[in-house]
């Protein structure tokens, strides 16, 4: 109904809207995770923080990065996982839910075989 209404008195305006919309879109986008490369060491995260895992991965080659199904606690939710081509490899995105240590297991998959497997030790703590 108000849609209608706005469209008929001519005081919605598209391409306005359409700019509001995309600029909302890419500021809510953006996020500030930290992004954990190498398995060595302890990475620190903040309660309520997300965080990435990234690792290379070449489909040209067969090679899949396979997260532990079993290597996730109660410390931190998997939220999903996105492949930026064989240049920059998967991005694993975690959220650090409540204070404590997980160890994150991955393996590496070529066809049926793994070839090799990386944890990563993530220690959450308070603000």
């Amino acid at each position: 109904m108000v849609m209608k209404r706005l469209f008929r008195t001519g005081t919605f305006k598209l391409p306005a809207f359409c700019v509001v919309l995309c600029v909302t879109l890419f500021f809510n986008s953006c996020s500030n995770a930290i992004v954990i490369k190498d398995p060595a060491g302890l990475a620190v995260v903040n309660t309520g923080d997300d965080f990435i895992i990234n690792l290379p991965e070449n489909h040209s080659k067969g090679n899949l990065w396979t997260l532990k199904e079993d290597s996730l606690k109660d410390e931190v939710n998997f939220l999903n996982a996105v492949w930026h081509g064989n240049e920059k490899g998967i991005y694993f995105h975690f959220k650090a839910v409540k204070n404590g240590m997980s160890k994150i297991t991955f393996f590496e998959r070529h066809f049926a075989d793994t070839t090799s497997v990386k944890s990563f030790i993530v220690k959450i703590v308070s603000d």
